[in-house]
């Protein structure tokens, strides 16, 4: 049997990182894409990208992301189309 060395060898700090949450999204196709279209039109960098559903039975999502905190006023400037749910 093989084994693997899976040792975490370093971690990087970004201390000009901006975290948006956006909760309570409908968990369906091109929900994400309409928040990340508007973004990337804005030329606004998306770094990370956490999406979750809260539970298996309810329709709602929530999608956490990283952008440098110097985007972080333009960003929630920006307006999408309805996301949210009803």
């Amino acid at each position: 049997m093989e084994t693997r060395d899976d040792t975490v060898r370093g971690v990087a700090q970004d201390a000009h990182a901006a975290r948006i949450a956006v909760l309570g999204l409908r968990n369906i196709p091109g929900v994400a894409y309409k928040i990340f279209s508007v973004l990337a039109e804005n030329n606004i960098t998306v770094d990370m990208i956490v999406q979750s559903v809260r539970n298996s039975n309810d329709d709602k999502t929530d999608i956490i992301f990283t952008i440098d905190d110097a985007d972080l006023s333009d960003a929630k400037d920006r307006k999408t189309p309805s996301t949210r749910s009803t």
